[in-house]
């Protein structure tokens, strides 16, 4: 949920750009161009029935590679999502953000190696700081302002990078020999800082 009341009297609310919880029960053709044959689905949280999810279950997982992007692009945004990888295969998973042609910024992750960060036009580019291990859900904050990259994790800041390649572009999410669940997929505009919690809503801001 995303609130906007309370917070910093410094800041203001965050400017929704994009967003889906997956609650429909579907994926959205108004909001996504999905991949033919694509194995994603909308399907139960796997630690709260009642709630719903993005995902690709491991049997629909394996030895596949596949993609859904947002039919909105976007220059200068936040990218805030929850993620739960599952380990049980040793691919990725992750998102590519201002996807230009061919290029576009990836970020991936992984649990038996290493996850990738940067410009795709820089070949790969792995990190152990984007090894996600444990079975549950995570917060991930995705900054792209300009020419620089934020990523974080929890809060934590796991990676940053400058790059000048791209501008503006859609976002994709994509994977490869990977089970996960994605949910509160959202996009602000500009730079986003860290969730304030007001009354068991989450609630973004920007510095005004």
């Amino acid at each position: 949920l995303i609130g906007g009341g309370g917070g910093p009297a410094a800041r203001a609310a965050a400017k929704t750009l994009f967003s889906d919880d997956f609650e429909s029960g579907a994926i959205s053709a108004d909001r996504w161009t999905v991949m033919e044959g694509s194995p994603f689905v909308v399907t139960a949280d796997p630690e709260d029935p009642s709630n719903r999810v993005l995902a690709c279950p491991r049997g629909k997982g394996e030895d596949t590679w596949s993609k859904i992007i947002t039919k909105k692009s976007f220059g200068d945004f936040t990218l805030t999502m929850k993620l739960y990888v599952v380990n049980e295969l040793s691919g990725t998973v992750g998102f590519s953000a201002r996807v230009t042609g061919a290029d576009s910024f990836q970020t991936t992750f992984n649990h038996t190696w290493k996850g990738q960060f940067g410009y795709s036009g820089n070949g790969d580019s792995y990190d152990e700081n984007l090894v996600i291990t444990d079975k549950t859900w995570h917060e991930v904050r995705f900054i792209a302002v300009g020419g620089s990259y934020e990523l974080y994790i929890d809060g934590e800041l796991r990676q940053s990078a400058e790059d000048s390649h791209l501008t503006a572009g859609p976002l994709r999410i994509s994977f490869w020999n990977k089970a996960f669940y994605i949910d509160d997929f959202n996009v602000y505009e500009g730079r986003v800082e860290e969730p304030v919690e007001t009354g068991g809503d989450t609630a973004y801001y920007v510095d005004a």
